[in-house]
């Protein structure tokens, strides 16, 4: 063999060496890297080079090598063809070849012009054995001269996008390729899909967190919520839905009915937004707090804070970490209510007046702004702005607790004023108009430096960076001219860039149009992605919210860093109403691009050699969602050369000396390409290079694979050796998934030369097929060998290590630590672990929560299998290591029980209720209590809206006053209640100390450590305050003082209460001022007394000789005594005239000195409710006196005060014997229940004139008496009665026992007269009597004069009318006892005895009282001193008779 032929041999053996090598890296369809195999074959492929090159030396070819030649053209003789193509047929090529030569190199190019149509795929299989000795076919490598799928084949590609940029799947194009025309369409669609939500008008609507995510949810104010102004006034939220990536569905609540505008503030710290909503007229908002829970409901707090309020917001002046209600007024105050949190209350308003610019009157405040202008963490400030545009800053001074004002100020706002950072120095600055235009004010840390601009009308305008461009922008609805219909689009949001230097022009090369009339507008990112969202009110016909954020994404094509396409807009999924984000390149921009990248990209080769690039389209957005990238078209022009190929025979010679036949001449060989479509290509470049001779080609012998050795790491296996065999070059190995259809252009696992393999790339669980086959000269290859399957099998499992479940500490509650050992083993792929809340052993038919790597020895856990992990219920948990194999053990020993709690304080609620039985009081404002009045105290705990239970509660009352206190102690019921104070007396509370003015009240809890399953509740207090009164009793004798003989009178007055404890304290506290005066003289004396010890005071006085009135006042009273009354009036009599002499007469008459009378009552105790009859007592008055007194009541129709009830006097007059008593009676009538007098001990006067010794006094003394509230139903009856027949009369004040003994002395008496009468008559008989009858007339005179003389002892109270003596005009018919109007009964009084008074004879004369009844019915009465009284049927009083 001539040595140049040795050298091409080897040359042949080592290309194709190479090739093995190149094709193994480019085509490797394993799971495993394969580096180091491939270094260590490379080695192997060198060495056995060497052991091979003897032998080479030994081959000769079979043919002789004389002359030979190429080919260049066609069998036609052209060297350039045009052929179309199509899946119809196969376009022939043919080449004239000779016979009996060795092709060295055959190659040709196949071009394609974008002027000609695409014919799709094209492939050529010369022998038309299903080989393709080229092809452009490949996965996403698209049609010849057209590209319209992307690199896996697909027509579309979705990049998801999240704050940044990622990559598209790429698109392959020839590296011969020149662009001619480019088309690509994409789309942005957010993960929050925006769009128009149809809830009602809108009045107000902000943003704040109702839950505690970290992000903004919405609320709402609306009159008319869902649409149906049917509704009442309203507030609402929605939130957004991450798992629907949705907005959840408005949700609302009633509010107050003149709510105007919405403030959100964390009044109560519990980290969710409480909602404010404004009533200016009521001057306050209604505050509906979170109460650390998801949503709102109609109950809300009234916060008023004063009259003329202007502008109201939430800020933390006193820096408690607690938001705080603050206000300025029309009148110029500027307010602060703080907030209370152990009673959930505001304390009142602490208040400072700012007065007007340089003057001393106060501002006329209109708008105000709250912030930390130096900083989170640097305390609040609050800006005032007057009518005038003046702006000052007030801060709260903690150590003096009230406003104070920073000592600079600025102009120029108070139509809007805005804090935000502009400049991005880290202090707030001022953004505001006023009528005359508007400012920028920066601050510096210590004042303001403005600049001002053109008048703007900046309603319902916010601040933010609307478009994201890093610029801060003020944007305003502009809802322009409203026709009701939403389909004539009309309106726009107007967008302002705010610099240093003031408020720039509007935006006007963008459209912020997104709902026709907008109203208001606020800007948040509601997703979290990053991106703001514009959250518009409007609307017309269907008015609601907007809600979609403002978009931007590009596409960044050559690969430069820098976005090729940038596209800007509102954004949405189309489901609500927005579309995505969409942009289609209509001006070949993409062509533009990759001719720009085309020079720099790499290039790669397919399986036939072709080189081709790959364009990777990077897309980047900030906000959360996917780029879609489609309608994808790229025509070019392209040349392509067909030469190599990834099968056996390696390339197109081989393939031609396959085909090469014996002889002489020339024989035709066809080139045959198919197409997926109709088009037109060009052949040209044929250089096919020989050699005179033909090789001599034979079938080698087929392999037959013998199994070694395999475990779960390798398979060993060999066959028979090559290297005796006829021009062999190596053998190949392949190997595929068992059942998969061998493809020998991608299936190889190896060349060698060797004739065993061990391969090192298994995994174990895998069945495998192995093939193996010799590869020779010219491309010649033995048949296949059998198939060798092979299972691979797995090793041992892992075993667990210990995991351990703690609670995780110091949180906020649902979170576990859960750790674990570390596994050795290198089959160890990651840890999955399970946490239940049920104990488990098994986890064969468990998905666990969580997966990590095999680097990872602890978690923190919240998600169980059963969903979130839920405090105060024990879990298991357990780690389980999974090798490689994705296998793992199934049984497991959990860790647990443990339980997840919340460790931090919960705040309790503490609430006090105050009730006296008839009053109740929440605390929030003073109850007056005194001793009589019950006292009931409740106090309420509960923590997260939940009752606290069994828990221990203190309650303490104290008097700062008095240096009193007293505990008590307790624990809740089931509803987390203690009724700590339950008397029915407060006296039992006090007891016989003196306890006035205000009493504090605080009921402490001390908090709750917590335990395995309960979240600890930290300490807290509710305070109220009662003010503790004491009643008193002022009284004074008003009717019953004279001046004495020597000028002198004495009053008198006392003071008392119903404890002994109180009245030295009263006694102590005030005094009496007394003023002496009469009306007739300009006499008047002065002067202030005090009580004694037991609370009496007398005043003796000789400033009023002729008598006056001596007027008594209390002073000095305080606000803890509360009186009946505190003055009184008394009437000082006129001394009594001194003797007067009778005619000259020796005997002198005087007139003794008028001793006041007594009079005394028994209890009364009278009901409200009409009893249905009248009730009566007796009372009793004294005569002291040493002569006989009348008394005449008058009228007492206004004695109690009342319409419902009347006292009346039985009898209306009395007479009363000289150092005497009478009984009377006092009778109550009801003409309907009494509302108009309260129940409780009441007190009312008696009036009426003492008659005497031809004088006449006034007469007054106070009766007192109770009034009580019926009790079921039962009505009182009257006291003493027998059925209202009472008819006993003034002088009928004798007992029964005493009726008796007069009826004893009557017969004793009538016997006398029988016997007197019978010695009268014998007389007579004895001295002759007469027998005229005339004279019996006579005699039956002197009868009737004997009777009259037992007048004379008749009692004084009552003289008899006696025929003789009676006026004239009166006719005798009966003599009855004096009747009263309404008879009542008496009670009986002591026995008094007296002379029965013997008048005209009556057998009943016992019970005479003097009383005759003449033809007319008028009753007639004379008296002692001899004076007729009468009264008729019509008159209810009697009167003196005058003839």
């Amino acid at each position: 063999m001539p040595i140049l032929g040795l050298i091409s041999k080897c040359r042949r053996v080592a290309s194709h060496l190479r090739k093995s090598v190149s094709r193994e890296l480019r085509v490797r369809h394993v799971t495993v890297d394969r580096a180091s195999q491939n270094n260590s074959r490379s080695s192997a492929l060198g060495i056995t080079i060497l052991l091979v090159i003897p032998s080479l030396l030994a081959l000769i070819p079979a043919a002789s090598a004389e002359g030979g030649g190429s080919l260049t053209s066609f069998s036609n003789g052209d060297s350039i063809i045009e052929m179309e193509v199509s899946p119809s047929f196969n376009s022939t090529a043919v080449l004239d070849s000779p016979r009996n030569v060795t092709y060295q190199t055959a190659s040709l190019e196949l071009d394609y012009s974008s002027d000609d149509p695409s014919p799709g795929k094209v492939w050529l299989d010369v022998n038309m054995d299903g080989i393709e000795e080229w092809a452009w076919n490949g996965t996403g490598m698209g049609s010849i001269g057209e590209q319209t799928t992307f690199s896996d084949g697909s027509s579309n590609d979705s990049i998801a996008v999240s704050g940044g940029s990622n990559s598209s799947k790429g698109i392959n194009l020839p590296t011969t390729s020149l662009m001619f025309s480019s088309q690509l369409s994409s789309s942005f669609i957010p993960t929050f899909g925006g769009g128009m939500h149809s809830i009602g008008q809108l009045l107000d609507l902000e943003v704040g967190d109702i839950d505690n995510d970290g992000k903004m949810e919405l609320i709402f104010l609306s009159d008319e919520p869902d649409g149906n102004s049917s509704n009442n006034k309203s507030i609402g939220w929605m939130d957004w839905d991450a798992n629907t990536s949705s907005m959840t569905n408005v949700s609302w609540a009633e509010t107050c009915p003149l709510g105007a505008s919405l403030q959100v503030g964390d009044v109560n710290n519990d980290s969710i937004a409480d909602i404010g909503v404004v009533d200016s007229d009521s001057s306050g908002l209604c505050l509906h707090l979170s109460n650390n829970t998801v949503g709102y409901n109609s109950s809300f707090v009234n916060v008023t804070v004063g009259e003329a309020l202007s502008a109201i917001d939430f800020a933390d002046m006193n820096d408690d970490g607690y938001m705080d209600v603050v206000s300025v007024h029309a009148t110029g105050d500027v307010s602060v209510r703080f907030f209370q949190n152990a009673t959930a209350t505001f304390a009142d308003n602490a208040t400072d007046v700012v007065m007007a610019n340089g003057t001393p009157m106060p501002a006329l405040l209109e708008n105000l702004a709250v912030g930390q202008i130096w900083g989170p963490g640097n305390g609040w400030q609050l800006f005032a702005a007057d009518s005038l545009s003046h702006v000052t800053v007030w801060v709260w001074n903690v150590s003096t607790t009230s406003w104070m004002q920073y000592p600079n100020s600025l102009d120029g706002a108070k139509g809007v004023i805005e804090l935000v950072d502009v400049n991005s120095d880290g202090y707030l600055d001022v953004v505001g108009t006023d009528d005359m235009g508007h400012i920028v004010s920066l601050f510096n840390g210590t004042h303001w430096n403005t600049t001002s601009g053109t008048s703007m009308l900046l309603v319902n305008s916010t601040i933010a960076d609307a478009d994201h461009d890093g610029v801060l922008d003020i944007v305003f609805p502009n809802t322009g001219a409203i026709d009701g219909s939403d389909s004539t689009f009309t309106g726009q949001l107007d967008v302002h860039p705010i610099t240093s230097s003031g408020i720039g022009n509007a935006i006007v090369n963008t459209s912020f149009a997104p709902v026709t009339a907008p109203t208001h507008i606020r800007i948040a990112d509601l997703d979290g992605d990053g991106r703001v969202e514009h959250i518009v009110a409007g609307g017309e016909a269907n008015p609601g919210v907007f809600i979609a954020g403002w978009h931007e994404y590009s596409l960044d094509i050559d690969q430069d860093g820098i976005g090729d396409i940038n596209v800007t807009g509102y954004a949405g999924d189309g489901n609500s109403g927005q579309a995505p984000l969409n942009w289609s390149d209509d001006m070949n921009r993409v062509k533009t691009a990759i001719d720009a990248l085309q020079n720099s990209a790499p290039s790669v080769q397919d399986l036939w050699s072709n080189d081709y690039f790959t364009v990777v389209i990077n897309a980047s957005a900030q906000g959360q969602g996917e780029v879609i990238l489609h309608s994808l078209k790229l025509t070019y022009d392209a040349t392509f050369s067909v030469d190599l190929n990834p099968y056996a025979s390696g390339n197109l010679s081989n393939v031609l000396n396959q085909l090469m036949e014996a002889g002489t001449g020339s024989f035709n060989i066809p080139l045959p390409f198919a197409s997926t479509s109709t088009g037109v290509l060009t052949l040209k470049n044929l250089a096919a290079v020989y050699t005179d001779g033909a090789p001599q080609l034979q079938l080698p012998p087929t392999p037959n694979l013998n199994l070694v050795y395999y475990d779960s790491d390798m398979v060993h296996f060999e066959w028979h050796d090559g290297m005796s065999l006829n021009n062999f070059v190596h053998f190949q190995v392949f190997r595929v998934d068992n059942g998969t259809i061998l493809d020998t252009a991608v299936h190889e696992l190896e060349t060698t030369f060797l004739n065993m393999t061990i391969d090192v790339t298994v995994v174990p669980g895998n069945v495998y097929d192995y093939y193996v086959r010799s590869i020779h000269d010219y491309g010649v290859a033995s048949n296949m060998s059998p198939v060798l399957t092979v299972a691979i099998p797995y090793p041992g499992l892992l075993s667990p290590s210990t995991t351990i479940i703690q609670d995780r500490p110091d949180d906020d509650g649902g979170w576990f630590d859960i750790s674990w050992g570390n596994v050795s083993g290198e089959t160890l792929d990651h840890y999955e672990l399970y946490l239940s809340s049920n104990e488990f052993t098994n986890i064969s038919n468990m998905t666990p929560v969580a997966m990590f790597n095999s680097s990872v020895l602890s978690a923190e856990m919240n998600q169980s299998s059963e969903g979130a992990v839920v405090d105060g219920i024990p879990y298991w948990a357990a780690v389980v290591p999974v090798d490689v194999f994705d296998r793992s053990v199934t049984t497991v020993v959990a860790a647990g029980p443990t339980m997840a709690r919340n460790d931090s304080q919960l705040a309790p609620q503490v609430s006090l209720s105050l009730s006296d039985g008839i009053t109740q009081s929440d605390g929030t404002s003073a109850m007056t209590i005194a001793r009589g009045s019950a006292l009931q105290i409740l106090v309420s705990l509960s923590a997260g809206g939940t009752p606290l239970a069994n828990s221990q509660l203190d309650l303490e009352l104290s008097s700062t006053d008095h240096g009193w206190n007293k505990s008590f102690s307790g624990q809740t019921d089931g509803a987390g209640e203690w009724l700590a104070v339950d008397e029915s007396d407060y006296s039992d509370v006090i007891g016989s100390t003196h306890i006035s003015g205000a009493i504090t009240v605080v009921a402490t809890y001390v908090g709750f450590a917590g335990d395995d399953a309960n979240q600890p509740i930290s300490g807290g207090l509710a305070s109220a305050e009662l003010f503790s009164v004491v009643d008193a009793s002022f009284s004074a004798d008003e009717l019953n003082t004279r001046v004495n003989d020597q000028g002198k009178f004495t009053v008198s007055a006392s003071i008392s209460t119903s404890s002994s404890a109180d009245l030295p304290a009263i006694i102590s506290a005030i005094s009496v001022e007394h003023i002496a005066s009469n009306s007739t003289s300009s006499l008047e004396e002065t002067g202030t007394t005090s009580f004694d010890v037991d609370g009496e005071l007398s005043i003796t006085s000789d400033a009023l000789p002729e008598g006056g009135t001596m007027d008594l006042s209390l002073v000095g009273t305080p606000d803890w005594l509360r009186l009946d009354s505190d003055m009184a009036s008394i009437v000082v009599q006129p001394p009594f005239p001194e003797e007067i002499e009778d005619n000259g007469s020796e005997n002198q008459s005087t007139v003794d000195d008028f001793v006041v009378p007594t009079l005394s009552c028994g209890d009364i105790t009278l009901p409200l409710k009409d009893p249905g009859s009248y009730n009566s007592t007796t009372c009793t008055i004294t005569n002291p006196n040493k002569f006989s007194i009348s008394i005449d009541w008058g009228s007492s129709d206004t004695w109690l005060g009342s319409e419902q009830i009347s006292v009346s006097v039985q009898p209306s007059s009395l007479d009363v014997n000289a150092e005497s008593s009478l009984d009377f009676q006092l009778r109550f009538t009801w003409s309907a229940d009494v509302t108009d007098l309260n129940a409780g001990d009441l007190t009312f006067t008696m009036l009426g004139d003492v008659h005497h010794q031809t004088q006449t006094d006034s007469f007054s003394n106070q009766v007192n008496y109770t009034l009580i509230e019926s009790t079921g139903g039962e009505v009182i009856p009257p006291t003493g009665g027998n059925g209202g027949d009472d008819n006993t009369s003034l002088d009928d004040n004798v007992s029964a026992s005493e009726d008796s003994k007069l009826l004893t002395y009557a017969m004793y008496a009538g016997g006398g007269i029988i016997g007197l009468g019978l010695v009268i008559v014998a007389g007579s008989m004895l001295f002759g009597g007469r027998t005229d009858y005339d004279d019996e007339d006579e005699d039956e005179d002197d009868w009737e004069d004997s009777f009259s003389t037992f007048d004379e002892d008749a009692p004084s109270a009552s003289k008899a009318l006696s025929r003789i003596n009676r006026p004239d005009s009166v006719k005798f018919q009966e003599r009855r006892n004096k009747p009263e109007p309404e008879p009542e009964p008496e009670p009986e009084p002591e026995p008094e005895y007296y002379e029965p008074e013997y008048d005209d004879w009556q057998g009943d004369s016992a019970e005479d009282d003097g009383v005759t009844v003449d033809e007319d019915g008028t009753e007639w009465w004379e008296d002692d001193d001899g004076t007729w009284w009468y009264r008729t049927p019509e008159m209810e009083d009697w009167a003196i008779y005058e003839e």
